[in-house]
């Protein structure tokens, strides 16, 4: 099976990641990592999986051809988010409780560069216009910001409230960043640096991802276990699901802009939600607790 065709799901409550086909929606393996893995990154041409494990301060590299660990990097830190540069084999790992980055070669996991910020990182996005990585801050009204070549924190993005979650959308010029208890979704103009828009939704909005057709941006809402639907040319909200379970990561895929992924931590479920019927098609047993999704 093309490696094009997977997604793959961290499993916090039994240290393993799933595998599932998209074109399917079976689970066609499970691969065993490091201690309580979160945050996921792949590989620009899909070659290696990343898992950021918080148990046990490691990350370990999948080799996504044959489904195993290929190895398992110790950490000084506990990882928070990862992100691996498109263009350069390099791997950027946010904190969990200090303020810093921590670079790393994504191929051999040898130590690169360690940056120096004013707060720990809870989430990363990627401007490849830019090559700048911006991050949220959940203890400041402000979003960091990096500069991926120089390896340095350059700015700040100042806002109106702390953030969580953060999702680009396609075109690279907005960015829309979760803020939780504070009940809204803030949009972020990266071209001037600037807070153009709050939207208010649900309860305790958290993970937030952009569809590929740059047309939704979808918001898990933690207290509810709802998902809203935000239309991004006009602002207008709706909500388009509620699950009886622990929401928690969310996917699109490119190859079918009308399905969401959800993982279900309640149910050990991925949710195949058809967005435009707002109906669950298919679910998909998976590991203990799942936390992230990613697609290839």
């Amino acid at each position: 099976m093309s490696t094009s065709q997977r997604m793959y799901v961290s499993n916090a409550g039994d240290d393993s990641i799933s595998v599932i086909d998209t074109n399917k929606n079976t689970l066609i393996d499970t691969i065993s990592v490091g201690r309580e893995p979160r945050r996921l990154a792949l590989s620009i041409n899909n070659q290696y999986l990343y898992t950021a494990n918080v148990g046990d301060r490691t990350i370990s590299i999948v080799n996504t051809a044959n489904l195993s660990v290929k190895s398992q990097i110790p950490l000084d830190i506990t990882p928070k988010d990862i992100f691996v540069c498109p263009d350069r084999n390099e791997l950027f790992i946010s904190s969990e409780d200090e303020n810093c980055l921590v670079v790393i070669d994504s191929l051999n996991g040898k130590y690169i560069s360690h940056i120096e910020t004013n707060a720990p990182i809870y989430s990363l996005i990627f401007n490849s216009n830019e090559n700048k990585l911006y991050g949220t801050v959940p203890q400041h009204a402000f979003i960091s910001i990096i500069d991926s070549i120089n390896k340095k924190h350059i700015g700040n993005i100042e806002i109106s409230r702390p953030t969580y979650g953060i999702t680009l959308l396609p075109n690279q010029q907005y960015c829309y960043a979760s803020t939780g208890h504070e009940n809204s979704i803030l949009i972020i103009d990266l071209l001037l640096n600037k807070q153009v828009q709050e939207i208010t939704v649900e309860k305790h909005p958290l993970a937030i991802k952009a569809s590929k057709d740059n047309k939704h941006v979808y918001v898990k809402n933690a207290k509810t276990s709802s998902i809203s639907l935000i239309k991004v040319a006009t602002g207008e909200i709706s909500e388009l699901i509620s699950i009886d379970g622990l929401l928690l990561g969310m996917e699109t895929i490119t190859a079918n802009t009308n399905l969401l992924y959800l993982a279900d931590g309640k149910h050990n479920l991925v949710h195949v939600i058809h967005v435009p019927s707002q109906r669950i098609i298919n679910s998909i047993e998976v590991g203990a607790h799942p936390y992230a999704i990613i697609s290839s």
